[in-house]
Parts: C-alpha cells; structure tokens; sequence
C-alpha cells in the first residue's frame, strides 16, 4: 500500500487527492465497485489512473478511509472524523466503517456533539445512536448551544425530549 507505483485509483477531495488500488477500494464499497468496474460507460481517468470525486471531503477523512478500506478496524480512527466518515461511509455503502463510526459517535457522546448525532441518527435509521444522542439531549439540555438546538426541526427535538 505505501508504494504508490502499482496504484491504479485516484481520490479527489476537499484540500487534495490520494491514491490507493482499486481492488481494494471496491472490496470495501459496492459504490467504487461499480463505479471502477460495472458502468456502462468508462469510469474518467487522469494520469492513467481511475478517478472519483468525493466531494467536499477532508483529506484526512479520506485518508482514514482509504486506512480503513485497507486495514478495517486495525486501522486508526481519530474520533474527530466519525460525523464526516459516518456521511462518507454511508454514500459509499461501507457498511463495517458506517458502524465503527456510530460506534464513536455512542462512545464519544458529549453535549457538543449530541444534536448532530442526534441528526445523524435520524438520517441513517441509527436507533443505538438515536438512543444515547437523545439521553445525552435530555440530561444536557441546559449545556447544549442554543444555535445546535435550533438545527433539530420542531418535531425531532419534541421526539427527543419526549423518550
């Protein structure tokens, strides 16, 4: 993996691009599998190499992720990365780091970062992530920033405070 020379796919992103192989990323993703290999139409290359845009993604989100396409859970996950991973591994259908990343999310839970786990939790059906995010709202209330709460629509917050 540290030898680029045989790498065969590039990753743009948000503050530059990475490589890796290919066959290891679509391993790991249905999603990069059938963008690298079953369109019908050619996936774009540069540089003689595979390309995929992931959009507004940090470098290093996406550097753990290729760490975690390579490596699972041996690899490390700095827990500043699971609310962008968990976005990033759902688009990619990485279903193993879409639960290490709520798995962070539940261990990490703090009153910073309940409400957007609480939103994450909602987005994805993330019923063990919806529950500890909903405690940590309910016993944190009064520490929680105004602006954070103001995010979760009427309805989720009244379902929220109401379990």
């Amino acid at each position: 993996r540290e030898s680029t020379q045989t790498h065969d796919a590039r990753l743009e992103c948000a503050g530059g691009s990475l490589t890796a192989h290919r066959c290891i990323l679509a391993a790991a993703s249905p999603t990069l599998e059938a963008h690298f290999y079953g369109g019908m139409a050619p996936a774009p290359q540069i540089d003689g190499m595979v390309l995929k845009q992931l959009g507004d993604v940090s470098l290093a989100c996406a550097e753990v992720f290729v760490a975690h396409c390579y490596d699972g859970p041996a690899a490390p996950f700095p827990p500043e990365n699971a609310l962008p991973l968990l976005e990033l591994a759902r688009e990619l259908a990485v279903a193993s780091l879409t639960e290490r990343c709520v798995a962070c999310l539940v261990e990490n839970m703090c009153a910073e970062n309940a409400v957007d786990s609480l939103l994450y939790g909602f987005e994805y059906s993330a019923e063990g992530l919806i529950a500890v995010a909903r405690r940590t709202v309910c016993t944190a209330f009064s520490r929680i920033d105004g602006g954070a709460l103001s995010r979760l629509p009427a309805a989720q917050l009244a379902r929220a405070l109401r379990s």
